[in-house]
């Protein structure tokens, strides 16, 4: 009998089919009432593992074949979260089922999915130069990723999407990024019985985030919470980054003279960054005339895509006063390679934002190059920069070189730091501040997940004083755990 038809105890039993202890590779395997469902099918990303390391993690398949998998279910549209389901369109695979995500997700999907195939190709290229007889294929490609759009579903907040008779869920939205959504799924097993699953993805419970929705929900009836934990044992400092980006745009660029780069990420917080310096321009005349470029094609139209007027719904009402930032031409966009080198690469003062945010890819990674030896640039990170990454190998500071595409580069530039108050996940506090709008009796499991293994830990001891007669779990690659 196949994996698709068991009677699994007639309980949800969850799978967990990330990298234990890292912030990144977002995947859980749901079985309840002879269906197959993914949360999440993320793409691990490190920098402390070699390439063919990293294929080897992301090319190994689900436990059941790809034809038996009934639905992948997106939070959002981080790659860690989002970017696993290119493989879905290989029509070898056998995909019949659907992808399910917020309508806003699904407008800006095809985006992330071809700019990894992309990725992937490159990589690929420049890998098989030195591994001729042995080389590395992409998983997916730009066809295989039409393909793959071709099953995806998207829908409202809060909508009940039936997945059988007995099973159901929610997209909750939780205030992350950008139609970002926690995932709540109700199982009711018969007419006595029901029991309900609350996937929190990455969320920024406690902040609010330009053109999000906040969580503003009570009473959960979860019997299992599965939670990030990404900056469990951080408080959050009590700052506006506003005040403090214009600070620095006047220090570094208005009295010094020098470029202030920020890598950022493509979707969401490039948006939010515009929101934030359209707020300052505003304001300051004596940084008016300081250009402004932000360098990324992906960029470019995931700012577009969430600016339309049919998205709106998928903001807190709040954030409709701030849609001018949508048309503002104060933004040169760059989204061709070439202009880049012959517009960014020199010393002359101006803002600079570029995608990846952990200069691990796209025109930040190719800025790299250029900024990083020259003393009359200045670095701002602007979120999460992840162990092993290049973004972290220069935030540490502990290196006066860093070896980038295999070539050493010098670190002259300034290195101011991460700007504070810009981070889009919950801290401490968040964390479980979230999990305190579940009903306490009624929850029986929390495990929790995506975060580096003593934060993890830190999260644990915490829930475990509050939730004396909760099971609190730091789940392992492919443990099983059922409810």
């Amino acid at each position: 009998m196949s994996s698709k038809k068991k009677d699994i105890d007639n309980d949800i039993r969850l799978q967990f089919l990330h990298v234990s202890g890292e912030v990144t590779h977002s995947c859980v395997l749901v079985q309840v009432d002879g269906l197959n469902i993914l949360f999440d099918m993320g793409l691990f990303q490190s920098n402390t593992h070699s390439l063919e390391q990293i294929y080897k993690i992301n090319s190994k398949e689900i436990p059941i074949p790809y034809s038996e998998l009934d639905f992948a279910i997106i939070s959002h549209l981080h790659s860690d979260h989002s970017c696993g389901i290119g493989v879905l369109g290989v029509k070898d695979n056998n995909f019949k089922g659907s992808i399910i995500c917020t309508e806003l997700t699904q407008s800006m999907l095809e985006l992330n999915l071809t700019d990894s195939a992309y990725l992937q190709e490159k990589e690929c290229e420049v890998a098989n130069r030195h591994r001729p007889k042995n080389p590395l294929t992409p998983m997916y490609t730009k066809e295989d990723v039409q393909n793959a759009m071709t099953y995806v579903k998207g829908y409202g907040f809060d909508d009940k999407i039936k997945l059988s008779d007995k099973v159901s869920i929610q997209l909750l939205h939780n205030g992350h990024i950008a139609g970002s959504a926690a995932i709540y799924l109700t199982y009711v097993k018969d007419r006595y019985t029901t029991k309900r699953v609350l996937y929190t993805g990455d969320h920024s419970y406690g902040k609010e985030k330009p053109f999000t929705k906040a969580w503003d929900y009570k009473d959960i009836e979860a019997d299992l919470v599965v939670t990030e934990s990404t900056y469990s044992g951080v408080t959050a400092k009590k700052c506006n980054p506003i005040d403090e980006l214009e600070k620095y745009i006047m220090e570094e660029c208005y009295q010094k003279g020098h470029v202030l780069f920020m890598p950022t990420f493509a979707i969401g917080r490039s948006t939010e960054l515009i929101y934030m310096l359209n707020i300052i321009y505003k304001r300051n005349p004596l940084v008016q005339n300081i250009p402004i470029n932000f360098a990324s094609p992906m960029l470019v139209k995931a700012h577009r895509i969430i600016g339309k007027p049919s998205n709106y719904c998928f903001y807190d009402d709040k954030w409709l006063e701030y849609t001018d930032i949508f048309d503002w031409d104060k933004i040169g966009f760059i989204d061709k390679f070439k202009d880049v080198e012959s517009k960014l690469y020199n010393s002359r003062a101006r803002i600079v934002s570029g995608s990846s945010g952990m200069l691990c890819g796209g025109y930040a990674k190719a800025l790299l190059h250029s900024y990083l030896p020259n003393k009359k640039v200045s670095f701002l990170f602007t979120g999460y920069c992840g162990m092993g990454t290049n973004a972290r190998k220069i935030l540490d500071g502990e290196q006066q070189f860093i070896n980038v595409d295999n070539k050493k580069l010098k670190i002259s530039a300034n290195i101011l730091g991460i700007l504070d108050g810009m981070s889009s996940h919950a801290d401490n506090e968040g964390l479980k501040g979230l999990i305190a709008t579940c009903v306490k009796k009624k929850l029986k499991k929390i495990c929790i997940i995506h975060g580096e293994i003593t934060r993890q830990e830190i999260l644990k001891a915490e829930l475990e004083k509050i939730y004396t007669n909760t099971e609190v779990i730091i789940p392992q690659t492919n443990d099983v755990i059922k409810i």
